[in-house]
């Protein structure tokens, strides 16, 4: 990062959502799941003006994005399995918005916005030899929109060195009702 008085620059890598379930191999709903993972790792980019008690900032993300799925499959007299890896990049912004109320008292509001991960990548079966053309490796998609996150904040100095921080997020997971 670079800053001056009154401008900074910089860029940040964090990983904003990622999720992992596993289950025995062999457990009753092995048909419908076994294990899934989802990571993304977003790379942002931002700059910033400071006026007054006054500082905002902007810039654009990208998120890198992976999708991993297994699962067996039920052949009623033999079983067989499925491994699903996906990848992906989508893209967003970000915006900022900070404010010295009182030299104790700072309140921080920031937003960044939804991005659209186009999935693809491969599936593999393993199958009984004897079903061998009944599940075909192949190529999949799939599209998985990761939420808007709205983030208040805010922080109170009480004394020398004693600080209290809180702050309330949103995230509109309603971007993602299922995934096919």
């Amino acid at each position: 990062r670079w800053a001056n008085e009154n401008f900074g620059f910089g860029a940040s890598l964090t990983v904003p959502f990622g999720s992992e379930v596993k289950w025995p191999e062999d457990w009753a709903r092995r048909f419908d799941l076994i294990s899934a993972q989802v990571r993304v790792l977003r790379l942002s980019a931002f700059g910033g003006y400071t006026f007054g008690d006054f500082s905002v900032a902007v810039g654009p993300f990208v998120d890198f994005g992976t999708l991993e799925l297994h699962r067996a499959i039920d052949f009623i007299e033999a079983e067989g399995k499925t491994e699903i890896e996906t990848h992906a990049r989508g893209f967003g912004a970000l915006a900022a918005v900070f404010w010295r109320a009182t030299p104790e008292l700072a309140v921080g509001l920031s937003y960044q916005s939804r991005s659209t991960l186009a999935l693809s990548g491969y599936a593999d079966f393993t199958v009984p030899p004897e079903l061998r053309g009944r599940a075909g490796d192949g190529e999949v998609s799939a599209k998985m929109t990761m939420p808007d996150r709205l983030t208040l904040g805010a922080s109170y100095a009480i004394g020398e060195g004693l600080d209290v921080y809180a702050d309330l997020e949103l995230l509109l997971w309603s971007t993602m009702d299922e995934l096919r």
